[in-house]
């Protein structure tokens, strides 16, 4: 799977993830409906990490919209936003003076010719508040572009 050449729709720190369109037109399938098409991806010192498919829900993105925005008003609290399937789970943890545990996991499962084998890289950072405005903004664009019908 390739990185988008394009800004991401949402950032956080080293995460990157962009929303292609939606998985399927609206209204086909009701087991259908609200999954989006994403690219995920994570670049560290160590390396780099990209997933993606229809693995995120638009109520996910409402979802996190809101823990966000919660958390960037009362600076205490937990939020997260992870997409439903195999892909990534950003964790964040309000900690004193503004300060913020973030663990981002990214997973995928691989089929070979031996069966499966999940991979998992775990990340964790320590910020501060001052990187939620830009990530609430790419949620609210997201929710914008991709409403939950």
């Amino acid at each position: 799977m390739n990185v988008p050449r394009s800004a991401p729709d949402f950032r956080l720190t080293n995460f990157s993830l962009w929303v292609h369109d939606w998985e399927a037109p609206p209204g086909r399938e009701r087991w259908d409906d609200n999954w989006l098409s994403v690219t995920a991806y994570h670049e560290s010192t160590f390396g780099s990490f990209v997933t993606g498919g229809a693995i995120v829900q638009s109520g996910t993105i409402e979802h996190a919209l809101s823990e966000f925005e919660r958390l960037s008003s009362l600076l205490e609290g937990t939020a997260r936003f992870a997409s439903v399937e195999d892909g990534f789970d950003i964790r964040l943890e309000g900690q004193k003076m503004g300060q913020i545990l973030l663990t981002i996991i990214m997973t995928s499962t691989n089929v070979n010719l031996d069966g499966l084998w999940p991979e998992k890289h775990v990340y964790n950072y320590r910020i501060n508040q001052s990187y939620l405005p830009e990530a609430i903004s790419g949620l609210r664009r997201i929710q914008q572009r991709f409403p939950r019908y």
